[in-house]
């Protein structure tokens, strides 16, 4: 069966001949395919059906951006997060997420500014905090070997960095993203990953912003409007609801 790259998604039914039929959903000419059981059935990627990987925890990643010990221990919100943020991380893990750790720095000698943009210079000349390898940039978070660090130079997590790269590299479809602050690193990774297509969860009390009207106006109206779905930490499981 082929399609068009511009055909919408249907789905199919097909019998392997002995009872079991398998279901494929057909996205410009890409197919996912999911087995019919008496536990129910699901989209899953044709790779992690060959792989073996249908658990839908571990097509999942958990993005937390900018918990760097430059942040929280300057902006009261941000250590706010850390809490919900520790307690989750190991429930995580043990489901099979992908852990993202995403921290922002600047090369020593700025060259990696851009230019005019005063907000980028404050953080600059607020001393080594922002400074590639200096220990303001240290993740303020327990990292394991198995977690994946990424450096960003700007607000979104995917901008100029290997994130992509890496989730495809997983299997990931789905994020779950946190961190500091709401209306800036997490709106910005939100709204770069549903542009390349990955479903979207935002971490309620795993973000936070230093205005906090700004924080509740992103949660309780603007992600829900773009279908993204928010949860608490402790309602999360590792998967969409």
């Amino acid at each position: 069966m082929t399609t068009s790259p511009h055909e919408t998604p249907h789905t199919a039914a097909e019998s392997d001949g002995q009872g079991s039929v398998t279901r494929r959903r057909v996205i410009g000419g890409a197919a996912a395919v999911a087995g019919v059981t008496g536990l129910g059935w699901g989209a899953v990627a044709l790779g992690d059906v060959l792989r073996g990987n249908t658990d839908p925890a571990r097509n999942t990643a958990l993005i937390i951006g900018d918990i760097q010990r430059g942040i929280t221990s300057n902006y009261a919100f941000a250590r706010q997060v850390v809490p919900p943020l520790t307690e989750l991380l190991p429930r995580a893990r043990a489901a099979g997420v992908l852990v993202v750790f995403v921290h922002i720095a600047f090369r020593a000698n700025g060259a990696d500014l851009p230019p005019g943009n005063a907000m980028y210079r404050s953080f600059f000349d607020a001393g080594d905090s922002f400074h590639e390898g200096s220990a303001g940039t240290e993740i303020d978070l327990p990292v394991t070997q198995d977690d994946v660090v990424v450096l960003k130079r700007r607000a979104s997590a995917f901008a100029g960095t290997d994130l992509d790269l890496v989730l495809r590299a997983r299997g990931v479809d789905t994020v779950a993203i946190a961190g500091v602050a709401t209306g800036a690193m997490v709106a910005a990774t939100c709204y770069d990953a549903s542009d390349r297509g990955y479903e979207v969860t935002v971490l309620h009390d795993g973000c936070a912003d230093s205005d906090p009207a700004m924080h509740d106006f992103f949660m309780n109206t603007v992600f829900p409007s773009r279908g993204f779905e928010v949860v608490d930490c402790a309602g999360w499981h590792g998967k969409k609801r």
